[in-house]
This record gives structure tokens, C-alpha cells and sequence, in this order.
């Protein structure tokens, strides 16, 4: 998000080529985007689609859980509820490093850990003791007798691949897929300040989850385009956020820049800048040139939105769990305040960021039900939705053409391949 996206994204484009700053007009930099293609409604409803994106592109995609400052000692650790993939916990080891591992015992599957976070120096599994280090080795089996030929190295608890950008920690299933820095391509290049920003230390601030009874896709596409905002938000942002003046920036692999435009307070009431709303609250932020450098949101392939400023940043993640169900996850990190209690204005971040969220969810139920009652019509897209193609599409790549239940395939999905920053 930043208040003056034109500028701030022509003004980094040195030393760059090609990139392209999408506009709600569906322009690329100025210049007109032919008619963009439909969607099939039947993407959100088709128990074989479904399917093929959770092995093609859940299962190997990089997707984004949680910041490092959770993990602060040696032997802490998280448990994660990935519905339609495992349960998995994340520990940071004796080397300090963080690890990802399936919260299941290769023996019988049970669970190695229940707490859903704390800090120790072994795992243990729930049904019959066997013990694993903060490196998932296995350690050591109750009752040895009984297993006199077991060989403890072919008995690690599975490995799920782990990497960092900055203090965000990913995980993806696939072994094969490629690093988590090439993965993001351009959208690491582009915002490397996410290796400083937000200055540590973080503190988790809150953490929220709960279920959505549509199709994950719906939320996906509602965190990624502000077409909604001046209906769905009129109770909130829409008094200081001009939905006009919205753009995008398209990345490789699904990945997109929101740079959203918040009305300084001149243009609401004559006084001066005012970098923030009463929904988002950003203190400290100083002068607007500095909430322009400072403050983003990224879409990141392929279900999260992630919000990064100066002083904290939040992510709204959606899981899927059926066809028509949803796991809605908010996580807000902000600078570290000490001791006391919280600053009155994180309060009303927190508050803000749980009105929006609930103002979205409150129509997605109906929005599945509808589909549900009509799936073979087709959704025509405008400017605001060129960041939701965008996804769709990378979807449909990486699940392949063939591969794609009838009715469901989108007609190109290379249509807006030339205005990918590379």
C-alpha cells in the first residue's frame, strides 16, 4: 500500500527494465490492455479442480506461516493446521536454524507434539514415547527390545522444506521446487527492504483463526482487488482510501504489488499529512515520503496477502479445506514495545484490521451458495481484477492445460504475459 504508487513505482524503475504498473483503467504503464477473459464460475465448485490445486499448486508452492520472532530460543516451536496438506510443526534447532517437519511420528502417525507452541529440547511422540531431537532424528524407542533390528536413521520425522526472506519463514512440500528466493523473483528484487522492514525486534501482536464456508479462491480474489472496497467498506476505509486510484504490479509465479491510495488530510479536510486511517493505524511514520517507501502490500502466490510498513506488518492467509470451506488466518507483527502493556494504538490497528476482515467474510457464504446455484456461467473481469487473473492464471499454469476438468480452463492463460515484471 503507498499513497503516491505512480511515483514511487516509475521513481524504482532504474537499473530495471519492463516493469509495468497496471492501472484500475486496464492500462500497463499508460497504454490499453486488450479485453481481458472470463472466468468459468465452475473453478469454484468443481470437486476435480479443487483436487488438482491442492497437489499442483498447494503442494508445491512456497506458502508463507509465520516470522522468526516466534521462535526466539533454542527448542521453541509452532504447530500449523494445513488443512488438505498435514499438520506441521516448525522448531528452531540446536544450530539455531528453523526447521519444518510433518507433526507426525513415522511409526504410526500419531502427533510428536500437542502443545500448539512452546520451547524444549526433544520430541516426543503421543502414543508411544518415541523420541525425536530438534533435527528430527530418532533418538530413541520405548521398549528396544521389541525392535531389535530397527535402523533409527530410516526413521526421521518427514522433512518439509523451510526457507526465510528476511524474518518471513515458508514452507513447500515439493523437494524439487526451486529456492524460496527464486521462487519470489522479482518481488524479492524489487522490495528489499523486507530484509531490514520492519526494524527487529518484532513481537506477534495477535493472532486470529477461523472458517469461511466458501471456496478459498473467493477470499483470494477479494484480498487482491479493490473494486469492493467503496460497497463492502463504506463503514470503514472508504471516507480515506480513493478506490480510483489503485494499482498493481504483476511478478512471476502469481505474486502482485497493491499500491493503494490513501487520501492525505488535506483532501478530507484541509489539514496536513496524515499517513494512515483510523483503521490502519502506522505510527511513528513521520512524513508521507516515508510511508511511501515504507509501506506495501504484496499478494503472494497463492493465498496470502501480506502488508508490510515501518513498523509492523500483517498477513491474511486462506487455507483450504473443501471445496466450499476456508480457513482464514490474520497474524499482525509490530515493533517490540518492552515492557508494559500494549500502546493504545495497536489497539485500534488490531481492532481496524478485524472490522475489515469481517466486513469481506460476512458476503463470501452467499457469494458460494450463488455459484453453487449457477456454475456454468462465466465471471466477466474488469481493470480492477487484473491481479485476480493474474492468479488464476499462474493456477492454471501450474496445474497444465490438459490436466484441467472441462469448464473449468480459463481461455488464455498467457493473456497478460507480457506485462509480468521479469
Amino acid at each position: 500500500m503507498t499513497n503516491s504508487a505512480t511515483e514511487t513505482t516509475q521513481g524504482s524503475t532504474q537499473g530495471r527494465k519492463s516493469r509495468y504498473l497496471v492501472t484500475t483503467d486496464s492500462k500497463a504503464n499508460g497504454q490499453p490492455i486488450p479485453k481481458l477473459p472470463s472466468l468459468p464460475r465452475a473453478r469454484y465448485v468443481n470437486p476435480e479442480f479443487f483436487r488438482a490445486e491442492i497437489d499442483s499448486v498447494f503442494r508445491k508452492s512456497w506458502l508463507l506461516l509465520a516470522h522468526a520472532c516466534e521462535f526466539e530460543n533454542i527448542g521453541s516451536y509452532k504447530l500449523f493446521d494445513m488443512p488438505s496438506l498435514g499438520p506441521i510443526v516448525i522448531v528452531r534447532g540446536k544450530d539455531e536454524k528453523l526447521r519444518a517437519f510433518l507433526n507426525s511420528c513415522p511409526h504410526r502417525g500419531a502427533t510428536v507434539l500437542s502443545d500448539s507452541e512452546g520451547c524444549g529440547n526433544v520430541m516426543i511422540c503421543q502414543y508411544h514415547g518415541w523420541t525425536y531431537n530438534l533435527e528430527g532424528n530418532l533418538i530413541g524407542v520405548t521398549n528396544a527390545e521389541a525392535f531389535p533390528d530397527i535402523d533409527k536413521k530410516q526413521y526421521r520425522l518427514p522433512a518439509i522444506r523451510c526457507e526465510q526472506w528476511g524474518g518471513f519463514v515458508y514452507v513447500n512440500f515439493d523437494q524439487g521446487a526451486p529456492s524460496l528466493l527464486d521462487w519470489l523473483g522479482s518481488i524479492a528484487t524489487t522490495y528489499p527492504q523486507v530484509e531490514e522492514v520492519p526494524d527487529a525486534p518484532l513481537r506477534l501482536l495477535y493472532q486470529q483463526s477461523w472458517e469461511v464456508a466458501c471456496n478459498w479462491k473467493l477470499m483470494m480474489d477479494n484480498f487482491n482487488e479493490g473494486y469492493h472496497i467503496n460497497v463492502v467498506h463504506a463503514p470503514s476505509i472508504k471516507p480515506v482510501f480513493d478506490q480510483t486510484r489503485l494499482s498493481s504490479e504483476l511478478h512471476a509465479n502469481g505474486c502482485v504489488t497493491q499500491y493503494n491510495y490513501y487520501r492525505k488530510r488535506q483532501e478530507q479536510s484541509g489539514d496536513s499529512f496524515d499517513q494512515s486511517s483510523n483503521v490502519l493505524q502506522m505510527p511513528n511514520i513521520e512524513d508521507e515520503k516515508e510511508f511511501d517507501d515504507k509501506h506495501v502490500g504484496l499478494g503472494m502466490f497463492p493465498n496470502t496477502l501480506l502488508v508490510i510498513s515501518k513498523n509492523f506488518f500483517n498477513f491474511i492467509q486462506f487455507l483450504p479445506i473443501g471445496i466450499d470451506r476456508c480457513k482464514i488466518d490474520v497474524s499482525f507483527y509490530v515493533r517490540d514495545w518492552g515492557d508494559g502493556p500494549m500502546p493504545e494504538e495497536w489497539k485500534g490497528s488490531r481492532d481496524g484490521m478485524m472490522q475489515l476482515v469481517s466486513e469481506d467474510t460476512a458476503l463470501m457464504p452467499g457469494m458460494q451458495r450463488s455459484i453453487e446455484t449457477a456454475p456454468d456461467l462465466h465471471i466477466p473481469l474488469g481493470g480492477y481484477e487484473i491481479p485476480m487473473l493474474h492468479i488464476h492464471a499462474t493456477i492454471d499454469k501450474m496445474i497444465g492445460t490438459d490436466n484441467i476438468p472441462s469448464g473449468c480452463r480459463i481461455a488464455d492463460p498467457n493473456f497478460l504475459q507480457q506485462w509480468i515484471t521479469p
